[in-house]
């Protein structure tokens, strides 16, 4: 009972669900998948097809017709030649393999299979015509021109004849009259898609060779990309409509849109023999947009596959890496091309030692930025950053050079504070007697170099020269009070200075005064209040001692020597 319920509930379902008994083969999907010109798809079914039906004619005609549209045209000619082995007197075989060995560049079987065809059926318009393209392909013209022009005669009514004068003429770079045909084959059929990629292709040819009207040549470059954009509306799955519009923004220098239509290829066609060329136009696109993440999986594809811009394409790659902080990887590319024996430009060098620097080396990156200015003495803001490198490394004798020969080749408003940074270093280097003359050559070119002034100053007193010392900071201090928010920046430090020096030889009354002038323009500097509690103290003046001290705990806790001192006075 059971089962006969069962039984009934399957008929009335397949009454409103249709069972579909019989499953599609292989080949009718892979069929299906072309007439969606979903080639990608159709590949892995025509791959079972040809296993279940290894000497089905029109099966390897179909796998033919998908590898060529894929561009794999080893393969198609594979399949193509089993196909001719199989049935070498079917005409559309011996036509669609002549074809592929034509586009192969197997000039010689093709013209001789397909003269073969001519002659076993003279009446056959289809065999003249494809007879006519592979002379043409052999660059045999004039022959080409007889075949083809006679084939037109036979039959007008089809698009063949028309598509056949028009790659005549493009081949004879006779565009005009290639166009006028190309688009009376599209008058017959306007869904013939080789004869608009034809048309898009000789409106190209057009603009290159336009050489003196710019605007008459970017004008054929807009029919030719709209030609390819109507291809692509018409057949949204053809890759080969956005690779020409891809590359044609590409020379355009548009490279958003060239990456897009680039990209589109791509996914379509991942595999293709194009592939490298492709991916090198759109890694350079997204290269010049900046997107250095998205260049990357297809300049390293671009490097192991094509020799010729491999070096560029390297050079790409680590200049991608280090504007995306990958400095390690950066210097890695970097070093392979230099192991290459390949040089690099002053850029490139320039880059390769910060990639160096930022990713540990800093002392083999440092000696390649140095080569990098010594290669292109223009670059004088390298030449400040590699001198400050060298200062913070305490190379103190590198930076004086790099400074020295910024000053030799760049002339220009920093000058007077690259005086400062050299007699900075030489300070720095304890060589105060060598410091003094940069410093005074600074403070001549810009009076207002406060910092020059201060570090004068300090290496007059490590000279001993007191008073000179002394007149220098005075000259500072009097520039800081008419401006003090000027010169926030160097006020603690010309007054610490000073103060420091004003202790040690002894000048209470004048260290009180300026600590006290300190304190007015700083107020929340604890060590302005340490001084001037330490200059009161020395004055015998207790009470205002412990109240500066107090005031120095109070801005800065951890003030050790104001709790010190503060203690030793027995301040409460």
């Amino acid at each position: 009972m059971k089962t006969i319920v069962l039984l009934i509930g399957f008929v009335i379902l397949s009454m409103y669900f249709p069972v579909n008994t019989v499953a599609q083969t292989a080949f009718e999907r892979a069929k299906s998948l072309v007439e969606q010109r979903d080639f990608e798809s159709a590949q892995t079914e025509i791959v079972a097809a040809i296993k279940q039906e290894p000497k089905n004619i029109e099966v390897l005609l179909m796998a033919g017709e998908i590898y060529s549209e894929l561009e794999k045209l080893d393969v198609a000619v594979n399949y193509l030649k089993q196909a001719y082995e199989l049935d070498k007197d079917n005409s559309r075989v011996v036509r669609s393999y002549s074809n592929a060995l034509s586009s192969k560049g197997n000039h010689t079987l093709a013209i001789e299979l397909m003269r073969k065809a001519v002659k076993n059926d003279k009446n056959d318009v289809y065999n003249q015509l494809t007879l006519g393209e592979v002379l043409l392909n052999a660059d045999s013209t004039n022959a080409a021109e007889l075949v083809i022009t006679k084939a037109k005669e036979m039959n007008k009514k089809i698009p063949n004849g028309f598509l056949a004068l028009g790659n005549l003429y493009f081949k004879q770079q006779v565009y005009m009259l290639a166009n006028d045909n190309y688009e009376s084959a599209l008058k017959i059929d306007p869904n013939n898609l080789v004869a608009r990629e034809r048309l898009a292709t000789s409106y190209y040819k057009m603009a290159n060779n336009e050489t003196a009207d710019n605007a008459l040549a970017n004008e054929l470059y807009s029919r030719s990309l709209q030609e390819w954009n109507t291809i692509a509306k018409q057949d949204p799955k053809n890759a080969r409509a956005f690779f020409e519009q891809g590359k044609i923004y590409f020379y355009a220098s548009k490279f958003r849109e060239s990456a897009y239509n680039l990209s589109q290829y791509y996914r379509l066609r991942p595999d293709a023999d194009n592939a490298p060329i492709s991916r090198w136009f759109l890694a350079q696109s997204y290269d010049k947009l900046n997107q250095f993440d998205s260049a990357e999986p297809h300049l390293v594809f671009v490097i192991e596959k094509v020799d010729t811009v491999r070096t560029k394409a390297n050079a790409m790659l680590a200049k991608g890496y280090f504007f995306t902080k990958k400095y390690k990887q950066s210097a890695e590319v970097y070093q392979r091309i230099t192991d290459a024996q390949i040089k690099l430009d002053a850029n490139e060098t320039e880059r390769y030692g910060y990639a160096l620097f930022l990713s540990g080396d800093s002392l083999k990156g440092a000696n390649f930025i140095r080569d990098a200015v010594t290669m292109d003495p223009t670059k004088c803001g390298t030449m400040n950053r590699l001198a400050d490198l060298y200062r913070r490394m305490k190379r103190y004798d590198d930076a004086i050079l790099m400074y020295q020969f910024r000053l030799k080749n760049c002339t220009d408003s920093m000058n007077p504070r690259i005086y400062a940074l050299i007699g900075t270093s030489y300070f720095s280097a304890n060589k105060p007697d060598s410091a003094i003359a940069p410093l005074q050559e600074a403070i001549k070119l810009d009076s207002n170099l406060v910092f020059a002034r201060n570090l004068l100053g300090e290496s007059l007193n490590a000279l001993k020269r007191t008073d000179e010392a002394k007149q220098v900071f005075i000259e500072s201090i009097t520039m800081i009070k008419s401006n003090p928010s000027a010169y926030k920046t160097e006020l603690d430090g010309a007054f610490s200075t000073y103060c420091r020096i004003l202790n040690e030889n002894k000048s209470y009354p004048e260290l009180k005064k300026i600590a006290a002038s300190w304190c007015e323009l700083n107020p929340k500097s604890d060590i302005a209040y340490f001084w001037a509690g330490a200059a009161c103290s020395q004055l015998n003046e207790k009470e205002l001692a412990c109240k500066n001290y107090t005031e120095a705990i109070k801005l800065n806790p951890n003030n050790e020597n104001a709790k010190k001192y503060k203690k030793s006075l027995g301040c409460q």
